[in-house]
């Protein structure tokens, strides 16, 4: 599957800011944001961390369906799902 990524890939060299799939800080708030296309899309912003991972999952299977890498496919969300 191309243009699919395990969470220990980064973009441009930075370690991730966040240990969930598609979920980085930004100031006071975590960003949830997934790549279609090649192309990044902002999908939320949230106070929670976990919140925001419970978005990309979402996000990822409304973009990429059954066949979509979540966090909850990772097993990153454990008891919290």
């Amino acid at each position: 599957m191309s243009g699919i990524r395990g969470k220990s890939e980064t973009t441009r060299g930075k370690p991730p800011t966040s240990r969930f799939k598609g979920v980085s800080a930004a100031k006071a708030r975590w960003r949830v944001r997934i790549t279609v296309n090649g192309k990044a899309r902002d999908v939320s912003f949230h106070v929670q961390e976990i919140d925001a991972a419970r978005a990309f999952d979402v996000a990822a299977l409304e973009h990429f369906g059954a066949e979509a890498i979540t966090n909850a496919s990772l097993g990153l969300l454990g008891g919290d799902a």
